[in-house]
C-alpha cells in the first residue's frame, strides 16, 4: 500500500519543484481515498493494499464487534442441548426470571463470541501468512544460495495455501462479518 506523505520519498526526490509535485500528488492521494476510498496508487497495487489493509481490519473488527453468527448459536445448542433440556426455539427466546434460561443465555454468548473472533483473527492471521512481508516463516538463506531457491518454492506454497484458507473462510463468513 502507497504511504502518503513517506518522509523517504521525500529525501528522495531531488529539487524543490520535485518536492512540491510530490506533495501535491500526495494530498490528491488522500482527497481520493477520502471521496472513494481507495486513491490510483492502491488500483495499481491492489494486492499490496489488500494484503495490508484487510488483516488489518480484520483485527480491528474482532476488537471490538460484538455478537456472533447465528449458526454458532445453533452449533452450541447441538452441543448442549441435552444439558438444556428445552427445543431451539425456546432457547433463543429471551425470558425474565428464568435463572437457568439465563445462565445457559450467558454461556452460549461467552462461548459463541470468543469463537468467532477466533475465526476472524485467524482469518485475518491466514491472510498476515499470504502477504510475503507479514508471514511468520522467512527464507533463511541468502539469494545467490543454491538452497534459496528450493525454500522459496516451499514458501510461495505456504503462502498460496494460506491464501486460498482465508479467501475460503472468509467467502463462508463474509455476510456474518456486520459491526
Amino acid at each position: 500500500m502507497f504511504n502518503v506523505f513517506n518522509k523517504f520519498s521525500y529525501q528522495l526526490s531531488r529539487g524543490p519543484i520535485k518536492k512540491v509535485r510530490l506533495f501535491f500528488n500526495d494530498l490528491k492521494c488522500c482527497r481520493q481515498r477520502i471521496k472513494r476510498g481507495f486513491s490510483d496508487y492502491d488500483v495499481r497495487e491492489f494486492a499490496g493494499w489488500f494484503e495490508n489493509v484487510v488483516p488489518d481490519m480484520l483485527r480491528q473488527y474482532a476488537q471490538r464487534s460484538f455478537g456472533y453468527p447465528e449458526s454458532y448459536e445453533k452449533k452450541f445448542y447441538e452441543k448442549h442441548k441435552d444439558e438444556i433440556g428445552e427445543p431451539y426455539r425456546l432457547f433463543i427466546c429471551f425470558r425474565k426470571n428464568d435463572p437457568v434460561h439465563e445462565k445457559w443465555t450467558r454461556r452460549c454468548n461467552k462461548v459463541c463470541e470468543n469463537s468467532w473472533k477466533k475465526t476472524v483473527r485467524k482469518i485475518a492471521f491466514l491472510f498476515d501468512e499470504a502477504n510475503e512481508d507479514r508471514c511468520s516463516r522467512q527464507n533463511p538463506y541468502e539469494y545467490g544460495d543454491p538452497r534459496h531457491e528450493k525454500v522459496d518454492e516451499k514458501l510461495y506454497e505456504y503462502r498460496k495455501k494460506c491464501r486460498k484458507k482465508a479467501f475460503d473462510l472468509l467467502n463462508v463468513y463474509f455476510y456474518d462479518i456486520w459491526y
